[in-house]
């Protein structure tokens, strides 16, 4: 009995650290173009975090840290050759404890034209 209870334990404690990673707060970039870049920087108001490479017809996530801080959250995108093509910020509003942000995102979209658009969920006013 005391086996069972001991393994009912690890499986509950593995499904919440595997939620809580799923839902952590995540810097999302998906390319729809045809064309590869060298990288995508963002910084965070506590974090940086870059993509490299980002390469067409792709998506990647990365999860980060939840963080109490404000700020602007900044991206640049940078091309092949080394040359920054796009950049821009938007204003990020903190909630009031870590477990406001869970489930929280930020978007780069590269589309198919490459016009780049920066969305986010992160804190109360939810967006740019």
């Amino acid at each position: 009995m005391n086996k069972k209870l001991g393994l009912w334990f690890c499986v509950i404690i593995m499904f919440a650290a595997v939620g809580y990673h799923f839902m952590a707060p995540q810097v999302q970039v998906n390319n729809l173009s045809d064309r590869n870049y060298q990288q995508i920087n963002f910084t965070l108001p506590s974090s940086n975090v870059s993509f490299a490479p980002v390469h067409a017809h792709s998506r990647q996530t990365i999860y980060v840290k939840p963080s109490q801080s404000e700020g602007t959250i900044t991206y640049e995108l940078v091309a092949d050759n080394g040359q920054k093509i796009a950049q821009g910020q938007i204003t990020y509003h903190n909630t009031d404890d870590a477990f406001g942000q869970l489930g929280s995102r930020l978007t780069l979209t590269i589309d198919e034209q490459y016009r780049v658009s920066l969305n986010s969920n992160f804190g109360p006013n939810n967006g740019y």
